[in-house]
This record gives structure tokens, sequence and C-alpha cells, in this order.
């Protein structure tokens, strides 16, 4: 047989066997962190106001972004209009969101603000604005059209505040099978973990559940370390789109088969993430993620030293159970 050097080019589906299951090869451990701590709903109050500043790198970039989009089809008369709406748009903006804001948190607790052309001619164009309150600090979160939450991150770099830990993952990486692909038994990888009782009678829903990109239940349990109680979910960090070359939707390589989940191990995209390359090898992995335990409607994000020191010491926890599979 050929050797395959191009499996979109070469494999019209999925092989259907594979010479061996992949095995974990290593375990990565990751934080991601989102939101800003901030110590009262004044000091809320007082990084919006730092945000509609000037001092934050990437706060206008939604508002830079139109303002290119409109200058270059009107030949600058957009952007004109633009300035002149936004400069009556912002006076008094900053002090009206600011007030608004410590009121809802102070007697809420929580806060949320959507803004889109009302925010014209601010930094918040286009831009989410939320708070919340968790034991007795507040995070403030941002997310901005085309940036994301960067101007988020550039925020607390300016102020000099910590992020809040959302989850830790520990990241065990997958061997590759037959040059290109993925073949993993799920159930094997996971049955170290602290599951309740008969939870791995589920399996066949969980790789269901990876193969379709989340269009299912999530696997995510609690359990217990050094006495407290945290919440366990897992993932898996896998390219669902894969698909032959010029193949429709519903032809993707990723499947679930039974307790396996099978699927392409490359990617298309260039390392630089914005050009398009022949395809290169790039190991899909199991994700563990490790959070404090799920609230009603929430999942709260730890925003202490001594809660993220108590997630961080879980994830490291459920890496080594996963280390000892591989």
């Amino acid at each position: 047989m050929a050797k395959i050097t191009n499996p979109e080019k070469q494999c019209k589906t999925t092989p259907e066997s594979f010479s061996g299951e992949s095995q974990i090869e290593g375990v990565d451990r990751d934080d991601y962190r989102q939101g800003i701590i901030l110590d009262s709903p004044e000091e809320f109050g007082q990084a919006i106001a730092v945000y509609n500043g000037g001092s934050v790198q990437g706060a206008r970039a939604t508002q830079n972004n139109l303002m290119n989009a409109l200058g270059n089809e009107g030949g600058g008369m957009g952007a004109c209009l633009l300035l002149l709406a936004g400069a009556k748009n912002a006076e008094g903006f900053t002090e009206k969101l600011v007030n608004e804001a410590v009121s809802s948190l102070q007697r809420s607790g929580r806060f949320h603000k959507r803004f889109d052309h009302d925010a014209m001619g601010t930094n918040f164009f286009k831009t989410t604005v939320e708070g919340n309150r968790f034991g007795d600090k507040y995070v403030l979160s941002l997310c901005a059209a085309y940036v994301g939450r960067e101007p988020e991150g550039k925020l607390a770099e300016t102020i000099e505040k910590p992020m809040a830990l959302v989850n830790s993952s520990a990241k065990g990486r997958l061997g590759v099978v037959d040059d290109w692909w993925f073949n993993l038994n799920l159930e094997d990888a996971v049955k170290s973990l602290p599951l309740p009782n008969g939870a791995l009678k589920n399996v066949n829903q969980w790789t269901q559940y990876f193969a379709s990109g989340g269009f299912d239940e999530a696997p995510e349990f609690e359990f217990k370390h050094e006495g407290r109680k945290f919440s366990l979910s897992i993932g898996l960090n896998a390219d669902n789109y894969l698909r032959p070359e010029g193949g429709e939707h519903g032809s993707e390589y990723i499947q679930a088969r039974g307790k396996s989940i099978v699927g392409g191990a490359w990617t298309t995209w260039a390392e630089n993430r914005n050009d398009r390359c022949e395809p290169r090898i790039v190991k899909p992995s199991l994700v563990c993620s490790v959070a404090l335990p799920r609230e009603k409607y929430s999942t709260p994000a730890a925003v202490t030293s001594e809660e993220m020191e108590a997630v961080q010491g879980a994830r490291d926890y459920i890496a080594g159970l996963i280390e000892s599979r591989a």
C-alpha cells in the first residue's frame, strides 16, 4: 500500500481499523484565567474609568476597526461622521456607566451590559462588560468585537491586578497511529479518574458528544481532594472539522466508535495560524479540567490565593492519575 502523504487527498473516509490505539504520551498543565479581580464595587468602577481612558493598549481596537472600514468605504466621510456622533455620545458616558455598575454590584453582586452603537466614540463600542461578586471580591470581565478578551488582560496589567482562575487543566497528549490518526479508547483513558460509581456506563455517550463537537451532555462530575469538592470535566482537544478534500458537511473524519473516538491528528494551518499549508501533524489531547464546584447557574472562579492553590493542587492530582496511564 502506498504511503499516505496527504490524508485529505488520499483518504475519502476514516480508516475502518487501525494498527493500534493512541496512548497518552505525556501531560501538559495549563491554567485558564479570565476576569480582573478587584476589591470593591468602587474599585470596579475605577477600573472601568481607566479602560475608557487612553492608557490601556488595545482598548480602542474595536472602535478603530470600524473607523478604518468606514474610511475605506466612504472616502473618509463615514469616519468623520462617526467621530462627530461619537464625541457627542461620549459626553458623560463613563460617569453614567460607573454609577450603574457600582450600584448594581452593591445591590445584587452582578452587573451585565452589552454595548453596540450606543457606545460609539468610547472604548466600550461593541463590548460586553460583566461583573460578579465572589466572596468579598469582584471580577470584571470585558469582551470586545474583533479582539475578544485581549484588552481585558492589558487592563489588568495597567492597573496591576491579578486575573481570576476559571479552571486548571491536565492535557494528556495522544499518540498518533498509522502516521495521521488518533484512536482513543476513552474508557481505558479515564477509568483511573475519580468518577462516580457507574459513570463509565455512559462512555459511549461521551464519545458521541466529542464526535458531534459538543451537541450533547458533557461529561462533568464532582470529586473530592484533600477534603474539598471540585468540579471535573472531560474534553477532547481535536479538530472536528477535518474532512476529505472537497468533502461536504457530514464527511468529517472524526467518529464515535462505541467506547472509542477516532479522527485526524493534523492541521492544514501553518504555525502562524494565518496561512494554509499541507497537512502537518498536531497531536490531539484528552483534557481534564478542574474548577471550583458548580453553583446553580454558574461555576465560580477562584479569586484568592488559597482557592487558586487548591484548584491547581487538585489539577495536579488528576494529572498524576493521567500520567499513570502513559
